[in-house]
């Protein structure tokens, strides 16, 4: 008896995948941005793959977001706020995209430059 509670323990336990294993984030794009290329940056999506949520990642240093306006194929389009600073070496949450599983076409992303130092930022769009 003890015997198949713990097969059954150890199958289970195999068989529950966390959700963010069934979707892995993908890099869809990067731009690196310093304080003299503006306040905005567009990154073009290829491809007609659909997603469900996005975020955006930054390394070598911090980055205050304002706005991501989402353009879909089919001239659709969506708008976020995010407000504060992103740290070097994190992400923002998941942005989850109205109506789910929509193909990207365009992502455009503001921020506030005024903070960025000579070396500047990178800048990478996920999705899954």
């Amino acid at each position: 008896m003890r015997m198949s509670l713990l097969a059954v323990a150890v199958l289970g336990g195999m068989v529950a995948v966390p959700a963010g294993a069934e979707y892995p984030w993908r890099v869809l794009g990067q731009r690196e941005i310093h304080g003299e290329s503006g306040d905005r940056q567009v990154i073009d999506v290829a491809g007609d793959r659909r997603f469900i949520a996005m975020r955006l990642c930054v390394r070598r240093q911090g980055v205050s977001f304002r706005q991501v306006d989402v353009r879909f194929q089919g001239g659709d389009s969506q708008t976020f706020r995010i407000r504060g600073v992103v740290p070097n070496q994190r992400c923002t949450g998941d942005i989850a995209l109205r109506d789910g599983h929509r193909a990207l076409a365009e992502v455009a992303i503001s921020y506030d430059s005024s903070g960025l130092n000579a070396r500047g930022a990178r800048l990478q769009l996920h999705a899954r």
